[in-house]
């Protein structure tokens, strides 16, 4: 993901995905902006990049997203060569960060009190391939506490959370996903690919009770790629 240590909104505009028509010949995730931190972790996946907005709201603290990693593959699959239909996960990398250092700031008395704890994320569908149909948004409870690195410390403090759904697998057994598993492409465009931003918004409060947010948007290439093993 894309790491900003500023209270503004910031985006980075880079797409390498295909022409809607053809999506069919790849398999990966439509990636959209890769810059930043790069964290490798100990898992079997592929890491993506995506843009993220930080939201600057009345806390002391910045919640980043460092990085996102895909646990799902093929990535984007509507339907596995077993005939099932899975969920699509991630595993994502937080860290914090104060606005201005504790020694120009004197109301951050206690850092400890600056700790983000999370509580849950929003995700919601664009389309990017010229189609209007959407699957509906979904909030989903989560759990961690991301640990605030101080300005110029040497080592940066990170929480992963694994096993975060990005796509419910109820969801690709509904249209216009469900399209394209049967009849195989979606009615209104005839696309045997659907091609959605999903945009994911995580929410956490300081030890304080203090409101922060951050936003990142993941591309996603909807396809039958399980029809294609079988």
């Amino acid at each position: 993901m894309l790491t900003s240590l500023r209270s503004h909104s910031s985006s980075w505009p880079m797409s390498l995905a295909a022409p809607a028509a053809n999506l069919r010949r790849g398999r990966g995730p439509s990636v959209r902006g890769l810059a930043g931190l790069a964290l490798v972790l100990p898992l079997a996946s592929m890491i993506i990049g995506c843009s993220t907005d930080v939201g600057d709201t009345a806390a002391n603290v910045i919640l980043n997203i460092d990085t996102v990693v895909l646990e799902s593959s093929p990535w984007g699959d509507v339907l596995s060569s077993s005939q099932i239909i899975l969920d699509d996960t991630i595993a994502v990398t937080f860290s914090a960060f104060l606005k201005a250092p504790i020694s120009t700031d004197p109301s951050i008395v206690a850092p400890e009190l600056q700790n983000i704890n999370l509580e849950r994320y929003e995700v919601t569908f664009t389309r990017t391939d010229g189609g209007t149909a959407v699957p509906p948004g979904f909030t989903q409870g989560i759990s961690g506490t991301v640990r605030l690195t101080v300005l110029g410390a040497a080592e940066v403090n990170q929480f992963t959370l694994l096993g975060l759904v990005l796509v419910p697998s109820t969801i690709k057994a509904q249209p216009p996903i469900s399209f394209l598993i049967s009849p195989g492409s979606e009615p209104v465009t005839n696309f045997t690919n659907i091609q959605m931003d999903a945009r994911i918004q995580f929410f956490g409060r300081t030890v304080t009770g203090d409101p922060v947010t951050v936003v990142g948007n993941i591309g996603i290439n909807f396809a039958n790629y399980g029809d294609e093993n079988s």
